[in-house]
């Protein structure tokens, strides 16, 4: 018998390791002689015998592979043990990934299996690289991606995991279901379940959630919705459904797992496009223009540019307001009715108190003119439903009582002197003033404050006497009228001080000069061209420096009343005076010719 060396266990003579420690025994030769040992290790050839005549046990094959892998562990350097435990933890990734069925999980387990593999070659210089840093970089890259793997096992299941939800729906609770009796929801047929809710159900969307519905009941409420008309631009897979009916209402259902569907329909949505050209002015109101639908700012439009807005509205009604961009008390607008495919345009033009809306386009084929565009405005306004042009010849009597009827309650007459005897007592022109500013170009739409004045200018018939000069001028009256011979003299009367002109054709020159505030100058200015009743045109000529005027008659053939217009485009109005007065005045004054 022998004894363990090391746990001093009794062992058989033949042992080679000992049963209880795993100690190898070293079978020590017989010390009689050098050849009887010799003889002895050649009659025992199954020991392997040391130098020091010790045989050591034959090894096991995991012991060889777990000596020979600690052998190489134990050779490798910092770099490749880190990247070596890196590759077998992102294979393990893969595995885990392949098993719960992630896909782009598993996609990012592979590249960094990739990367980390091209690393390695990398610093063994197989795969040659120009920079010794980049198995670094190619590392460094592998083990970010550990970021986005582990964010997509924390994400929400999706359609395609579905099945993973069933325990997170499962506390959903339902009551009993009453269906709508909304128009939308008349469009859907009617579920077999009578449990669920109702999530929303007003004239643009209804959404509902279904419970105790099988997939089989599922798929049967999807046949329905197509025989309801729903087979338009349809989308359909195995657990959801969508489409539109010949309305443009969308549908959608889905199978939302553990016996629950859920069913939404929803009003069209049209495509409205929205040209606005804004007229340009020469001096005044030149701002900029906001542009809303409802309370939803769409853009700004440049002064006297145009812009086009596409839009996607539902079915309804919306306004479409203009507000000036310096003073958003300065509005205008229009209502429109979307319930198809519409290209609307619009023409505005800004003055200081409004901005005012043409319709260019904004018929719709099934319901004729748009009833309900019109101007946003005081509440008080009142819509004019006749222009200017509709009142001449009319009779002023009438005339009145149809501003009345529209809502006007002040009035003034004047007349205007006519020869024509079937002209009395008719309408010569109209003006309306509203804060003192007159307008005497109206149109059908236009719209005034109810306390504006409204002024009558009607025909009084003159009969015609002998011919002779009229007060004003070197002409009878029919002489006058053509405006283009003898002389001319008209006047305005200011509160200190009167502006006279004098156009005398007959010499070929006009003369401006002013009395009653000490100016002894009177300009006297060439007749370029024109006629009264057209347009006389001079020019001034100080220096450098030129600059022209016009004059006309208000009134074609009428010279009772003379219109300037100055070289930045106001107009100023005079009336007629005695040409003899107006040629005394004159005579006192310098003459200066420009």
């Amino acid at each position: 018998m022998m004894k363990c060396s090391k746990c001093g266990a009794e062992l058989s003579d033949d042992a080679k390791f000992c049963l209880y420690c795993g100690n190898k025994i070293n079978v020590t030769t017989p010390s009689s002689t050098e050849e009887d040992s010799d003889s002895f290790k050649a009659s025992h050839p199954e020991i392997a015998w040391s130098n020091g005549d010790k045989a050591d046990a034959p090894k096991s094959l995991a012991d060889k592979i777990k000596a020979k892998a600690s052998d190489k562990w134990h050779k490798l350097s910092i770099y490749g043990k880190i990247t070596t435990v890196a590759l077998s933890v992102f294979v393990l990734l893969c595995l885990v990934a392949l098993l719960f069925g992630k896909t782009a999980a598993t996609m990012i387990a592979i590249l960094q299996i990739v990367l980390t593999v091209t690393a390695l070659l990398m610093k063994k210089q197989v795969i040659k690289v120009s920079q010794s840093w980049l198995h670094i970089v190619a590392f460094v890259f592998a083990a970010f991606l550990l970021v986005p793997y582990v964010s997509l096992f924390g994400m929400d299941y999706g359609e395609d995991d579905s099945k993973m939800n069933i325990g997170a729906e499962a506390s959903e609770e339902y009551g009993t279901l009453m269906w709508s009796d909304s128009t939308i929801a008349n469009l859907l047929p009617i579920p077999k379940s009578i449990t669920g809710k109702i999530t929303q159900d007003n004239e643009k969307e209804f959404t509902a959630y279904v419970s105790n519905t099988p997939i089989e009941e599922f798929n049967a409420y999807v046949a329905s919705c197509a025989d309801k008309g729903f087979t338009v631009d349809v989308s359909e897979a195995e657990q959801s459904f969508s489409a539109q009916n010949a309305d443009g209402y969308r549908l959608s259902v889905s199978y939302q797992g553990n016996g629950v569907m859920s069913v939404s329909v929803s009003e069209p949505e049209y495509a409205v496009s929205l040209e606005i050209e804004c007229v340009e002015n020469l001096l005044f109101s030149k701002y900029d223009v906001d542009v809303y639908v409802d309370d939803s700012m769409q853009g700004t439009i440049r002064h006297g540019t145009t812009e086009t807005y596409n839009l996607n509205l539902t079915k309804g009604f919306y306004e479409i307001k203009f507000v000036s961009a310096d003073d958003d008390g300065v509005t205008g607008g229009v209502s429109i009715d979307i319930h198809q495919d519409e290209s609307l345009k619009y023409k505005i033009s800004c003055t200081s108190s409004q901005i005012n809306v043409e319709i260019i386009q904004g018929t719709i084929a099934e319901h004729g003119e748009d009833e309900a565009s019109t101007e946003f405005s005081d509440p008080t306004d009142i819509t004019l439903t006749m222009g200017e042009a509709d009142f001449k010849g009319m009779n002023y009597q009438e005339a009145e009582k149809i501003f009345r009827d529209m809502g006007f309650t002040i009035f003034e007459y004047r007349t205007v002197d006519t020869e024509t005897e079937c002209a009395q007592d008719t309408i010569c022109y109209i003006e309306i003033t509203e804060w003192l500013i007159g307008d005497s170009d109206f149109i059908a739409g236009d719209k005034f404050g109810a306390d504006s004045t409204v002024t009558f200018f009607s025909y009084k018939y003159v009969a015609p006497a002998a011919a002779s000069s009229v007060f004003y001028s070197t002409n009878d009256y029919e002489t006058a009228k053509e405006g283009n011979t003898g002389v001319f003299s008209y006047r305005e009367r200011g509160g200190s001080y009167d502006i006279y002109w004098i156009i005398d054709f007959d010499e070929g020159y006009v003369y401006y000069f002013t009395d009653g505030n000490g100016e002894s100058f009177c300009d006297r200015l060439k007749i370029v061209s024109g006629t009264l009743n057209d347009k006389v045109i001079i020019t001034y000529h100080d220096g450098g420096d030129e600059w022209s005027y016009s004059l006309h008659f208000k009134y074609v053939n009428h010279p009772e009343t003379l219109i300037m217009v100055d070289n930045d485009g106001f107009s100023h109005e005079y009336s007629t005076t005695y040409l003899d007065d107006a040629l005394r005045l004159r005579a006192s004054k310098t003459i200066t010719d420009y």
